[in-house]
């Protein structure tokens, strides 16, 4: 952080090397456009709103319903990522000492080419990490056993109760353990293939 001093200092040699710094009119309305931007550099949405306003202001033709830094931004990418990156190169022949032109393929392009694509396809096409949804198998389990027995509860006579209650928690048991045996067998394949 500067100090008064230094900054009265900084504005000189400014004002110095740009003498437009002196027109008072130019500094106020420097003034106005630099009181668009926030200075809590965390609120980005009023940035990009001013940025979108003054392109509008330069290219009315640009889209209304959508924010055109956003919108100039994947059509660039998406540009880079389509773009044709053959580049045409004179070459000199060892033997008969003449240039050819050689039509080839530029490979700093095309690895700026293949990024723009996986940028674009990670937004288009999220990764399946991503999309999984963890399920907590226990503790639906354990909804599912007390609902039941509310049920068994409240319709099946007094003597069939234990038994009926005796069946669902050794089905609930086996379908636990089955479910314990699946994830060890997958932790023991990745761990082999890994």
């Amino acid at each position: 952080m500067q100090n008064k001093k230094a900054r009265r200092a900084a504005a000189a040699v400014n004002r110095f090397l740009d003498p437009t710094l002196n027109d008072p009119n130019l500094v106020s309305q420097e003034k106005k456009i630099g009181k668009a931007i926030p200075r809590n550099r965390r609120d980005f949405s009023k940035i990009i709103q001013y940025i979108d306003n003054s392109l509008r202001r330069q290219d009315p033709t640009l889209p209304r319903d959508l924010s055109v830094t956003h919108y100039l931004t994947v059509n660039t990418l998406q540009a880079i990522a389509f773009r044709d990156n053959m580049v045409e190169e004179d070459i000199k022949c060892p033997h008969c000492k003449q240039f050819l032109k050689v039509i080839k393929h530029n490979s700093k392009s095309e690895c700026n080419s293949v990024k723009a694509l996986e940028i674009l396809t990670d937004r288009m096409f999220p990764k399946l990490a991503s999309l999984t949804h963890e399920i907590n198998v226990a503790g639906q389990i354990n909804v599912i056993t007390e609902q039941l027995a509310t049920i068994i509860v409240k319709y099946v006579p007094a003597e069939m109760k234990m038994v009926c209650l005796g069946e669902i928690t050794e089905l609930i048991d086996t379908v636990q353990r089955n479910e314990q045996q699946k994830a060890i067998s997958n932790a023991n394949g990745l761990t082999l293939s890994a």
